[in-house]
């Protein structure tokens, strides 16, 4: 009967643990894409509860913005294989934010991913 609660003590622990890690990073998308002339967004707004920093960035090589209200608050230029300024260098204030990734001539469609950690 001993063991059944220590058991379930350490179930209990891990899950809250997990649960705890999976709350801290916050992932924002965003999509462009192109359909006749039109150019369409795809995503959706991400609150950012607190002061966090990009850890990861992923998708197509292109820039983007992190926009509040539709007003851009964050720009991030992709030139020559890195983004400037640094994404790992900027710290997002919280909000609730979209991403918009930059359609560049000649491409149909872009998608970026970024991951937020929050900072202390």
């Amino acid at each position: 009967m001993k063991n059944i609660f220590i058991l379930l003590f350490l179930m209990s622990f891990l899950a809250i643990s997990f649960s705890a890690n999976a709350q801290e990073e916050i992932v924002i998308e965003g999509k462009q894409i192109k359909k006749s002339q039109n150019v369409q967004f795809e995503g959706r707004a991400v609150y950012v509860p607190q002061k966090s920093k990009i850890t990861f960035v992923e998708g197509s090589s292109t820039s983007f913005s992190l926009r509040i209200d539709n007003f851009t608050k964050y720009q991030f230029y992709y030139t020559e294989g890195k983004y400037e300024p640094p994404t790992y260098s900027v710290i997002i204030e919280p909000g609730m934010y979209e991403l918009y990734p930059d359609l560049p001539p000649g491409i149909d469609s872009v998608f970026v991913r970024i991951k937020l950690v929050p900072i202390n």
